[in-house]
């Protein structure tokens, strides 16, 4: 029978309690020594403190190793055939992965074998970076993180370490922020119909819930901590994807509503609560703030008095969001309580008991829904006292919930968070009043009438509770979660089949290396060669170094004709033209060197050669064909910035018949190439 996990202090606490109980002739020593038995003894405390050094070592050194590769992918040698590089990468992606596979199928140096394929994972991640920077591929760079975190997923699965688990979450976040605040612009289609919603990142959901299936199965608070966060992050977004930023304070409090529910879920005292808890403290603490202020809800209806329509538009919105937080707090209450009556045999006691506490973040939710439509209804700065009213009575009610929580579950932290935001939220109200037209008067009445209204209520809960509480610490027991059939089953699956699913990754991780080499490979082989005339200029990328940006003469041509040609009003109505695919034929120059657009449109041209692009809101270059970029070595990129006021500079293009173009070289007017 494996040992129960112990804390240090409670070790010592154990034993001093068995040696007073063994004086005191309550047991005997054998039942001391069994007893003992049942829990890591101080030589394994030891032991795990000396491994979580190693461990956390050994990461550090992954993550500096990881670093320097990707530096010296960035600085982009020029001596270095391209052949050479990716065959490095693609080496050492294997040989690294294969080592830690090694040392995790022997058990020689787990702790060892868990930063190797850390290390591993950054070596892949490089590897889809280098292929872009071989390749001069200027694509949708958030698909690199991506396809990143997808090849990191199945090792933080199999794997019992936090490392890869937070190289995935770190991923997917910087995913999100970039999909979201970067492209927010784009569109997506809904299961391929008609309908189209906003880039928000929404395959998030579907990548965490595995993450948040092991973090539960293994019993690590800090796993579900760092999904949980993620989620949040993910949400907190939504809010700038659909272009509602002036209602993000409240929907950021209703997911921290949303949070405060799923926790009170939970088993009392049950620690996967706390990170839910954690966030959606936050979130609805911090929207509850300036909405408790007169001073906000008056510059909304301020804000708002001088346009005359703007009530429908934003009614409309401000619908959306207060429906969608409604619905979405029924689903997840019924679940939890579905999920409830699964859990163990139905009890009528347990089911009020969570009723009792989801009371309160429920009727927070509610309360920024109300809010939300009352930020667009309301016309009248009078009427402005209500929502600041509720606003304030629900920061006292967020103070004495964290209070009782801590009361409940003999916690100090969450018990000194109460009795922090009680005194900012009085801290906040004395500056408020004080500086407004009531002046002192006014906040003393305020706070005299807050404390009576506090020593009422505890006395109220010291004669209603007080048996209530008992009973509850006497009648409801702790049940431990036992996931539906179809959880248990693929998660035991994957416990006994590690060495299979870590040689599948490693696989699968060759594989998209190799497909991306080869996806882009095939138009430079097969493609036919033709020059187009650019302007560059010079930035830098963090990942694959220095890179000139081509200007080519053909995006600026497609674009005037898009935008100014024949039809250009009705193109310009068009909802879906950004990421469109647009078709650009290709004519010679008159100089007999450069080809130069000719006619654009939305349809694959019959005959002829032409180029294929996509139309973006970049207002530099409208329409872009992949082939933006050359990388370079670091510190060359400014010689070819020289060239272009001059116009000495040309691109040789691999052209495949489909349209899809590569760019092979830069060519100097003196015949010198790149």
């Amino acid at each position: 029978m494996s040992r129960q996990k112990i804390q240090g202090s409670q070790l010592s606490w154990l034993m001093a309690a068995l040696t007073e109980w063994q004086t005191a002739g309550l047991i005997q020593s054998d039942q001391a020594d069994r007893i003992l038995a049942r829990y890591e003894s101080e030589n394994d405390l030891a032991q795990n403190k000396r491994s979580l050094l190693t461990l956390t070592l050994q990461a550090m050194a992954a993550l500096l190793f990881g670093l320097s590769v990707l530096l010296v992918i960035g600085f982009n040698w020029e001596a270095m055939p391209r052949e050479t590089k990716l065959a490095i990468i693609l080496v050492a992606v294997a040989c690294t992965h294969g080592v830690g596979l090694f040392l995790k199928v022997t058990g020689r140096a787990p702790r060892l074998a868990e930063s190797v394929v850390l290390l591993g994972c950054f070596m892949y991640g490089a590897g889809i970076w280098l292929i872009a920077q071989a390749f001069h591929l200027d694509a949708h760079y958030p698909d690199g993180v991506w396809w990143w975190a997808v090849g990191v997923l199945p090792f933080a699965l199999c794997l019992d370490t936090l490392l890869c688990h937070i190289l995935f979450v770190v991923l997917m976040a910087i995913w999100a922020g970039q999909e979201i605040i970067v492209f927010k612009h784009l569109l997506i289609s809904l299961l391929f119909g008609p309908w189209q919603w906003p880039n928000g990142a929404y395959s998030l959901l579907l990548m965490v819930i595995p993450g948040l299936i092991w973090g539960y199965r293994k019993g690590s608070p800090t796993t579900v901590g760092l999904y949980v966060a993620l989620l949040t992050w993910w949400a907190i977004l939504q809010p700038v994807a659909w272009g509602v930023e002036s209602h993000g304070v409240f929907w950021i409090g209703s997911i921290g509503a949303i949070l405060l529910i799923i926790s009170e879920a939970h088993d009392r005292g049950d620690a996967m609560a706390i990170p839910y808890r954690l966030c959606g403290v936050l979130l609805s603490a911090g929207s509850l703030i300036p909405l408790s202020s007169y001073e906000f809800w008056r510059f909304r209806t301020d804000s708002f008095a001088f346009v005359s329509d703007i009530s429908e538009q934003l009614l409309s919105v401000s619908a959306i969001i207060a429906t969608s937080t409604i619905l979405i707090l029924i689903g997840v209450t019924g679940l939890l309580l579905f999920l409830l009556t699964k859990r163990g045999t139905p009890n009528a006691e347990r089911s009020n008991d969570l009723l009792y506490r989801l009371a309160f973040p429920v009727g927070l939710a509610l309360c920024l829904a109300l809010m939300s439509y009352w930020s667009v209804v309301s016309t009248d700065a009078k009427a402005n006292l209500i929502p600041t009213v509720l606003a304030n009575l629900a920061m006292l009610g967020l103070s004495i919930h964290l209070i009782r929580i801590g009361v409940r579950e003999e916690r100090l932290r969450p018990f000194g968070a109460g009795i922090l935001y009680f005194l900012i939220w009085a801290n906040v109200r004395y500056f408020d009043l004080f500086s407004g037209a009531g002046g002192m008067l006014l906040a003393a009445g305020f706070f005299f009438l807050c404390g009576i209204g506090l020593v009422v209520l505890t006395l109220f809960w010291r004669r209603t509770q007080a048996m209530r509480w008992e009973r509850e610490s006497l009648a409801l027991a702790t049940v431990p979660f036992i996931g539906p059939a179809w959880i248990d089953w693929p998660a035991r699956w994957v416990s006994s089949h590690v060495r299979l699913i870590m040689i599948g990754t490693i696989m699968a991780q060759l594989l998209i290396l190799g497909g991306m080499i080869v996806v882009q490979a095939v138009p430079l082989v097969y493609g036919e060669t033709i020059v187009l005339q650019v302007n560059p200029i010079d930035p830098r990328d963090p990942f694959r170094g220095d890179y000139v940006i081509l200007d080519y003469e053909i995006n600026r041509n497609a674009a005037a004709e898009m935008l100014h040609g024949p039809g250009a009003n009705q193109r310009r109505l068009t909802r879906n033209l950004i990421d469109r695919t647009i078709y650009v034929t290709l004519e010679p120059d008159p100089d007999g060197k450069h080809l130069r657009a000719g006619k654009v449109g939305l349809e694959r041209p019959v005959n002829g050669k032409y180029i294929r692009g996509r139309f973006t809101n970049d207002n530099r270059q409208p329409i872009q064909f992949g082939i933006e970029a050359f990388y370079v070595q670091e510190g060359k990129g400014l010689k070819l910035e020289k060239l272009r006021n001059s116009r000495k500079l040309s691109a040789e293009i691999a052209l495949s018949p489909w349209g899809q173009a590569k760019l092979r070289r830069l060519i100097v007017e003196d015949g010198e190439g790149r």
